[in-house]
């Protein structure tokens, strides 16, 4: 069994794009590991709206997980262009995801 992780932002996307591109890559379940989920910055995407949009725009489900969220040390670095996005990914998000036995792990960003 394969299980695909999508990695997608929502900073400079309108809400339409944003689900949009959900849908079309057939995204089952969003998990949000966002640091500042609640931030007023979040627009469309706040962690007490998001659930609701996900569901009824996207037809998947929502969960939370702030113990995924990256390490702040990591995610500055990356907004100092210290490290690239790839890498920003593979130590703040690719390790905390072991595969279980038998399942392979197929990773994919949701471009525009």
């Amino acid at each position: 069994m394969t299980v695909t992780i999508f990695t997608i932002g929502f900073t400079g996307s309108s809400a339409e794009h944003f689900f949009e591109r959900l849908k079309r890559v057939g995204v089952k379940k969003v998990i949000d590991t966002r640091l500042w989920a609640g931030s007023q910055l979040s627009g469309f995407a706040k962690k007490k709206d998001l659930p609701y949009f996900v569901k009824e725009l996207a037809g998947a489900n929502y969960e939370y997980r702030e113990d995924l969220a990256p390490i702040s040390d990591i995610l500055k670095a990356y907004k100092d262009n210290r490290i690239s996005w790839k890498n920003y990914e593979v130590q703040s998000l690719w390790d905390l995801f072991p595969a279980p036995w038998g399942v392979k792990y197929s990773r994919e960003r949701i471009y525009p």
